[in-house]
């Protein structure tokens, strides 16, 4: 009798507690839509719709299935007037999110550690907090007004884009080293602030474009053994780059820059070099063999000699000091110079 009465016991007692863990479990895993989790009335009309059940929660399992958010104010009048994602720390299972044109400035994603894609295009970002714990892949970002983007945390890093962030004063991503492409640009006439770029060694980059970026004096760029192509143009304050550490470069743009000298004897996979509107007094292009378009003209450059250039197709080398130039045993097929320059072909 005492065993039965025992054991009666144990079995209440295990009920409850499967009971009370289940509630538990409930409470954590269930999220209300209200204005209070998602405060927005845009943003909470598009979670309703992942509420399959109609219950005006979203279940464990509901939660599961939100992995991307998409608003582009430049196709809806209605999601531009967005303006908080608060209750985005609940989709812990986002992978990508993506806000072009909306009214949103202050975006904190730090508990959305599973995000490989983060694009925001909107005119006017303030404040962003990125996961630390990070599989980010991919960041595109305009319009970023803080004078600082920390990206050092994210390790799965392979493409970075910003768009006139204006107030960034250095950028730094010597951590970043699976990166495969970095693109930041100026589209605006308002004059940026980023003084310097430190990219370090880079085993995986390949292809690095920086083009009007008005206060850019100096690029730290380490061994880059895959790098194809760089594109460096419009960045009035640049007087030098680096390229001794880009074996496998094929293709080089450092046009309108401040440049007033450029060694190119290690790029001799180069292909296409153009270094127009610079300060260059010399050009030594003997070592690139392989060089078909070369793209010269407005510098003070006073004499270029092509012997070694058998594949150049396409030149360009006008408003120079140049007097003589030999393209004997050249296939030109397009070839601008002074009228004063004496050809030998």
């Amino acid at each position: 009798m005492r065993n039965k009465r025992l054991m009666y016991v144990i079995f209440i007692f295990l009920f409850s507690l499967c009971m009370n863990g289940s509630v538990s479990a409930n409470t954590v895993e269930e999220i209300k839509i209200d204005n209070v989790n998602f405060p927005d009335a845009i943003f909470r009309k598009r979670i309703i719709y992942y509420d399959t059940d109609k219950n005006g929660y979203l279940s464990s399992d509901e939660l599961t299935k939100i992995t991307s958010i998409y608003f582009d104010g430049g196709d809806s009048n209605l999601e531009r007037n967005i303006a908080s994602l608060k209750g985005i720390e609940y989709l812990t299972d986002l992978k990508a999110i993506h806000l072009h044109k909306t009214n949103i400035t202050n975006l904190d994603l730090s508990r959305n550690s599973k995000l490989t894609r983060v694009s925001i295009l909107n005119p006017n970002t303030e404040e962003l907090t990125l996961p630390k714990d990070s599989k980010i892949t991919e960041i595109r970002i305009s319009n970023y007004k803080p004078n600082k983007l920390y990206v050092g945390m994210l390790s799965e890093l392979k493409k970075l884009q910003l768009v006139n962030c204006m107030n960034i004063t250095v950028l730094d991503v010597t951590n970043n080293n699976k990166i495969k492409s970095i693109n930041i640009s100026r589209d605006t006439t308002t004059k940026d602030k980023l003084r310097q770029i430190n990219i370090g060694k880079k085993e995986q980059l390949k292809y690095l474009s920086l083009n009007k970026l008005a206060s850019l004096r100096k690029i730290s760029i380490g061994k880059t053994p895959v790098l194809d192509g760089v594109h460096i143009t419009n960045c009035r304050k640049l007087k030098s780059i680096n390229t001794t550490k880009m074996p496998k470069l094929r293709k080089l743009n450092v046009e309108r820059c401040i440049l007033k000298s450029l060694n190119i004897t290690k790029n001799t996979k180069l292909q296409t070099l153009n270094c127009s509107n610079n300060k260059l007094t010399k050009l030594n292009v003997r070592k690139n063999k392989l060089l078909k378009i070369l793209k010269c003209n407005d510098n003070k450059i006073k004499s270029l000699k092509l012997n070694k250039n058998k594949k150049l197709v396409n030149l360009n080398c006008k408003n120079n000091n140049i007097k003589y130039l030999n393209i004997c045993n050249i296939r030109l097929r397009n070839i601008r110079c002074d009228k004063k320059v004496m050809i030998s072909k």
